[in-house]
């Protein structure tokens, strides 16, 4: 079973001309550690999970 929670918000603004936007985002907010791939290694099957959260932060100058 998969389950993942991404959340983001975009702030944009406008001034003298140019556009600005701000943009946050969380991945795996929940921080589950969803099985991305099993494999077998040292006689014992292990798993390989995706990222813990990951935040980003992205700025945007558009002139």
């Amino acid at each position: 079973m998969y389950f993942r929670v991404d959340a983001g918000y975009s702030f944009t603004w406008v001034k003298e001309g140019s556009e600005y936007e701000l943009f946050l985002s969380v991945m795996n907010l929940l921080n589950r550690k969803n099985v991305y791939q099993y494999f077998f290694e040292d006689g014992k099957w292990k798993q390989l999970s995706i990222l813990p959260v990951m935040p980003t932060l992205r700025f945007t100058w558009r002139f």
